[in-house]
């Protein structure tokens, strides 16, 4: 949308300029510059899981700590739990004005933050959380005007078992457990 690669941005580490702050009791990833719609934020890094390792881990560490959890391909999960950029800080909101791409670099697939929507200096960056199974079900609290009361559940206006998704879905549904 801006006219940069994101491959590049990834390659050169070219991301914007953000910080770490706690705030509502969390914390959170926030702007310290003005980004437009398209700008990549931050690429998610982490430690690789195969699907085993991961069930294994968040069996393990659900009820102890918080943990940083994002898929980056079926059966390969990315854990930036002890180790991992600013992009491990991304909340969760139903207004997201971010997402997590994949992105291939070099023939590498990556994750990044990636704007949905133009955000000014100061503001948090969030991204809307959800795994398709809605096997990791939690309550949500951001409170935004769309927001559905659940992370990791398909919206409640389909029916019950329609396990379908949509274009606008597919776009803003990150794979990612907090």
């Amino acid at each position: 949308e801006n006219g940069v690669c994101g491959n590049r941005t990834v390659q050169r580490r070219a991301f914007k300029r953000t910080t770490v702050q706690k705030g509502h009791g969390q914390w959170a990833l926030i702007m310290e510059e003005d980004g437009a719609k398209g700008d990549v934020v931050e690429e998610y890094v982490g430690e690789c899981l195969r699907e085993e390792q991961f069930r294994e881990r968040w069996e393990a560490t659900q009820e102890k700590e918080r943990v940083y959890f994002c898929a980056l391909l079926p059966g390969l999960v990315v854990d930036a739990t002890h180790y991992g950029s600013f992009a491990r800080f991304v909340n969760h909101h139903c207004d997201a004005n971010a997402v997590l791409a994949p992105l291939s670099v070099c023939g590498e697939r990556r994750i990044v933050v990636r704007l949905e929507q133009d955000v000014t200096c100061g503001e948090e960056v969030t991204v809307r959380y959800g795994f398709e199974d809605g096997e990791f079900v939690q309550r949500c609290w951001c409170g935004g005007a769309s927001c559905q009361g659940w992370i990791h559940r398909l919206p409640a206006s389909r029916g019950e078992g329609d396990e379908g998704t949509d274009a606008h879905d597919e776009g803003v549904r990150s794979q990612c457990r907090h």
